[in-house]
């Protein structure tokens, strides 16, 4: 019970963080609001999922908490439910996140321009809202497979005014939606297979935590592929007492699958970016921690902080292959100016 309030409590600090952003008010601006609300799922789930502060599965890189927690909550402020069913919700929610994102390729499919978390999308909000209208094992087949159908992953690169916030949140929706119609008694023919036998296993999900233990919280704003990275340098500095004016380079080495994502340096009006690069996580590390914690980062920044992240460089490696993507590593090593040299490779 604890682990699921969490969850719920750190998925709705994220939408009111959200909310303060340029992409929330957008986001509430496309659902003609103020400030998004369960009431709107789309953009509600925007909100949430472009702070960069809600939770991920490591190995299928989802982001099941901005789905799972507004199709919950679309339920929720709608139709009477127990906290009983809440948590069944819950527990179906985060199993049909781990298991489709595992039957789409997970972390693995990164490179191909694939999002996991957007892949399942419909079918993980079809599964909470399916178990929480109470749909039988049969009917919630068939919302699932209604889901999938409206399920896509490409939507090109992050960059301002991005639709891909929006396209999340439809996402999410639409899910729901599959649920509802399911449970108004639309059918879809059964040649339309789900992944893993999902059906069944759904409907008779325990009362329990069950797969959302298995999740990773981020302590700042930043993608988890930057995470291990910047808290390496904080680590780092902290222990070795690093003077960030003597620091003359900095290389951060991380698994093949996504340095080529994390590579590049921050660039002006685009906030994602500041999220994104294994730069600026250092850079803001190194001279102003409280820009961690900012998820609204509209800057300016200071030419120090900007002058730092040019010091720091990604290389792509395969020492981690044997733990990759169980748990998303870095090793950084900080050259000072006299030569010497401090390193740490961080696993969690």
């Amino acid at each position: 019970m604890e682990i699921a309030a969490r969850r719920v409590a750190d998925t709705v600090a994220a939408a009111l963080a959200g909310q303060q952003t340029d992409e929330g008010r957008r986001a509430a601006r496309t659902a003609g609001v103020e400030r998004a609300t369960p009431r709107q799922t789309p953009a509600f789930a925007a909100t949430i999922r472009h702070t960069e502060i809600d939770d991920i599965h490591l190995a299928t890189c989802t982001t099941a908490s901005a789905v799972v927690i507004p199709a919950a909550l679309a339920i929720a402020v709608r139709t009477p439910i127990n906290g009983a069913t809440l948590r069944r919700g819950l527990a179906a929610g985060y199993s049909a996140s781990i298991r489709f994102g595992t039957a789409v390729g997970g972390a693995s499919v990164l490179r191909e321009g694939i999002w996991p978390t957007l892949a399942v999308a419909p079918v993980t909000a079809a599964a909470v809202a399916g178990v929480m209208l109470g749909l039988d094992a049969e009917s919630l087949a068939h919302a699932l497979r209604i889901a999938s159908l409206r399920s896509f992953s490409r939507i090109g690169r992050t960059a301002d005014r991005s639709a891909r916030w929006y396209l999340f949140g439809a996402a999410v929706a639409s899910g729901v939606d599959a649920a509802n119609a399911a449970a108004a008694g639309l059918r879809i023919d059964d040649v339309v297979p789900l992944p893993n036998a999902l059906d069944a296993d759904l409907a008779a999900q325990p009362i329990g935590d069950g797969e959302i233990a298995t999740l990773a919280q981020k302590p700042f704003c930043t993608s988890r592929q930057a995470l291990s990275g910047a808290v390496a340098y904080l680590r780092l500095a902290e222990s070795e007492r690093l003077d960030p004016a003597r620091v003359e380079h900095v290389r951060v080495e991380v698994p093949r699958a996504y340095a080529w994502m994390i590579e590049g340096k921050p660039q002006s009006g685009e906030r994602i970016s500041t999220a994104i690069s294994q730069a600026f996580q250092i850079a803001a590390a190194a001279l102003d921690r409280g820009v961690l914690y900012d998820v609204v980062r509209s800057g300016p920044f200071s030419d120090a902080l900007l002058a730092f992240a040019q010091r720091v460089d990604v290389v792509a490696t395969d020492a981690f292959d044997a733990v990759y993507p169980r748990v998303w590593p870095a090793r950084i090593t900080v050259r000072m100016n006299d030569g010497l040299e401090h390193a740490l490779t961080l696993e969690h």
